[in-house]
Order: structure tokens, then C-alpha cells, then sequence
């Protein structure tokens, strides 16, 4: 009954989520980068480099909705991308609190499902990306990683069956898919999937039957993964609008895929600092400016991360995090090891960042809230558990 319960609340979730997100949409667009993601939903042409052409086909598709202006399509669609992203955490907080620890009872893991996705549903941030164009496309990618972690828990939970799942092989296609909405985060998701995998250990090759017609078959997957990036060389722009570089000679797609330019320029501007701040590391002023500004950056970080879920709940989220590494240590390495990876690139990021445009960084720490949210909810079911079993003892 009460897992019914829980099936039945899903659709609840999606509904609370996207009416709130519904009403407090944007009409047209943000001050950021919102009006070229309309834009080139609406024309059907690459984003500024890496292109996103993932996110980019989806809001075209949305853009032809008979709803509204095409700003107010587009902004639909990462509406809809964040109340199923809050369902999808609901739906592996619940599976995840049953597998952990059966005694839990599902009554205690419907509770602690809706608390940590309506936690997720209304934190700041996620919040604020979800109703505008371009936020939409780190929600896709915190969806994406919300799937990925679904599939990584179901293959680890039985090798065995994997075939019979198609887990391995859908994990290779949903990686490969999320790499054409933006790949840099998607690496550093891998490497910690990837440590999670070694430390494991339990999970091995022969189990999981990778004979050369699944390996062949997942290539195949990832291939057509990989294949939304044809929208690059196949639209490159229309005349001398949306034009972001040279999309059809390989080494022009390359750099545009690598936003190579970018990249090079933070490299140098880097050492630069580096070089700058060791000449004149006897330059006390100089020295202290420097440890300052690092300080603002960091402060940036940290706040994001002690307010945008809320201080409230910091309390179950410690017990949660205790209680992933009491039941579970594998899945506590794998959030906690993607969490200090996302730290330290977002740190380095807002280095080559001027003071007034550190807010920016919020957008790529969503997967980190979606692990704190996770880790809160799983604390709500433990301070449940806990009254519940004080209440039978002393009443």
C-alpha cells in the first residue's frame, strides 16, 4: 500500500515542481546567455563552443510548440527538465533507502524521497536554472547525471543480470548523449565513476559477460551518442548570424568541440597570475591581494553551498552522509569524489573571473546540490527511523 503510495506521490512531485516553476517562469529570457540558447533553438544552429547540440534539438522541438513566444518555449522546456529531474531524485532516494538497508521500511523511504527532491525542487539554484533557456541545459545535464547514477547503482547492484537490463550498454549510450550537452563536467562524473569502479571491486568483467558482440553493441550505442554532433558541421550558422567559428573542416571542429581558443587563453592567463604572484611574492600588497581575492572565490563557493539548499538542512545532511558511509561506502566515495571534483574546477574557474561575475559559477554546482539534497533526504529517513523506534521503546 504504502509503495503504491509512493508511485501514485510521483506524479505530485512532477505537478508541485512544475506549477511553481510554471508561474515564476521567465517570459522572455535572462541577462545571460538565455537569448542566444532562444536563439539558436529557434534557427536550429550550434550555441557558442561547445555548442550544446543536444540541448540545442531539444529546444528547437520545443521552440514549434503552439504555446507562447518562442522565448517562453524554450524557457518551457527547462521547466519541464527540472521537475523531472526532482522526480528522478525521488525515485532513487526511495530505491536507494530500500536497497541500503532493508530494515528502513518503505514507508520511511517514501519520506525520505519526497523530502530530499522537494529540497533539490527548491533550492535556489536549481530553481533559478529551471525556468530560464539557458539554465536548461545544466539541468539536462544534472538530469543526465541523475540517470547515469541510476544505471552505475542497478549494474552494481547485480553484475549478473546486467545483460538482461541492458544497464552496461544504456550507461555507455547516456554518457555518450551527455557528452553533446557539454562534456568538461561529463569527464570529471566519469573519472569518479571510474575510481568508484576500482575501489569496488566486487564488480567483475566476467560477471558482467562483455563478450565482443556487447562490447561491439555498446560501441555502436556510443557512436550514436556521440552523433548529435553532426548538428555542428551540418549547421553551422545562418549566413553571418550565429556564426561561432569554422564547424566543417576537422581541425575547425575540433577547436570549436575543445573550445580550444577559451581554454588556451585561461591556460596562459593562469601561469601569467602564477608567474606574477611568485616575482612579487616579496611584495607584501601584492601577496595579500592575492590571497584576497582567492578568499572571495572561495567564499562564493562555500556560501553556494551552506544557503543554496537551505541552512536547515545541514543537520540531516550530515546524518545522511553518515548514513551512505555506514551502509553503503562505495556510493559515499563515488558522491563524495565527484563532489571534490567539481570543487576544485569550480575553484579554478572563477579564478579567471572578475569579482562582479562570480555569481556565474552557482549554475555548475547543481550536481553537487543534487548530492546534497540526496544525502539531506537520506537523513530525514534517518531521523524517522530513529523517533520511531524511541517512540515504540518509551511509549
Amino acid at each position: 500500500m504504502t509503495r503504491c503510495f509512493f508511485h501514485i506521490g510521483l506524479p505530485f512531485i512532477f505537478l508541485v515542481s512544475f506549477s511553481v516553476y510554471l508561474v515564476t517562469l521567465n517570459p522572455t529570457f535572462q541577462p545571460d546567455d538565455s537569448a542566444e540558447t532562444v536563439a539558436a533553438c529557434a534557427t536550429l544552429t550550434p550555441q557558442h563552443p561547445s555548442g550544446y547540440p543536444l540541448y540545442t534539438l531539444l529546444g528547437s522541438l520545443a521552440s514549434h510548440l503552439p504555446l507562447g513566444s518562442e522565448p517562453f518555449r524554450v524557457n518551457l522546456l527547462a521547466t519541464f527538465l527540472g521537475a523531472l529531474g526532482v522526480v528522478f531524485t525521488a525515485i532513487y532516494l526511495f530505491r536507494a533507502m530500500i536497497l541500503f538497508n532493508p530494515e528502513n521500511g518503505v514507508g520511511v523511504a517514501v519520506l525520505s524521497a519526497f523530502g530530499g527532491s522537494l529540497i533539490l525542487a527548491f533550492s535556489k539554484t536549481y530553481w533559478l536554472q529551471s525556468i530560464s533557456a539557458k539554465g536548461g541545459i545544466y539541468i539536462l545535464q544534472s538530469f543526465i547525471f541523475l540517470a547515469a547514477i541510476y544505471l552505475i547503482e542497478k549494474l552494481d547492484e547485480n553484475p549478473e543480470r546486467n545483460k538482461a537490463f541492458c544497464a552496461c550498454p544504456m550507461l555507455v549510450w547516456m554518457l555518450s548523449l551527455g557528452s553533446a550537452n557539454g562534456w568538461e563536467m561529463l569527464i570529471l562524473f566519469c573519472a569518479a565513476g571510474l575510481v568508484y569502479f576500482l575501489f569496488r571491486g566486487s564488480v567483475e568483467l566476467k560477471k558482467m559477460e562483455l563478450n565482443a558482440k556487447n562490447i561491439i553493441g555498446m560501441i555502436a550505442l556510443s557512436l550514436i551518442g556521440f552523433s548529435v554532433y553532426l548538428l555542428l558541421p551540418l549547421r553551422p550558422g545562418l549566413k553571418n548570424i550565429m556564426v561561432w567559428g569554422d564547424t566543417q573542416s576537422l581541425r575547425g571542429f575540433l577547436h570549436f568541440f575543445s573550445d580550444y581558443d577559451v581554454r588556451r587563453e585561461m591556460g596562459l592567463k593562469w601561469i601569467k597570475n602564477m608567474v606574477h604572484f611568485s616575482i612579487n611574492q616579496r611584495d607584501w600588497n601584492e601577496a595579500w591581494n592575492q590571497i584576497f581575492r582567492q578568499g572571495q572565490q572561495f567564499n562564493q563557493i562555500s556560501d553556494h553551498l551552506t544557503s543554496d539548499v537551505g541552512l536547515w538542512t545541514w543537520i540531516p545532511l550530515i546524518l545522511g552522509v553518515l548514513y551512505f558511509y555506514r551502509h553503503r561506502k562505495y556510493v559515499f566515495l563515488f558522491f563524495g569524489l565527484t563532489t571534490v571534483f567539481f570543487l576544485i574546477v569550480a575553484n579554478g574557474f572563477v579564478f579567471h573571473l572578475e569579482d562582479e561575475n562570480l555569481w556565474c559559477i552557482d549554475k555548475f554546482l547543481i550536481p553537487v546540490n543534487i548530492f546534497q539534497s540526496i544525502g539531506a533526504g537520506a537523513g530525514i529517513g534517518f531521523l524517522i527511523l530513529k523517533a520511531t523506534k524511541f517512540q515504540k521503546e518509551n511509549f
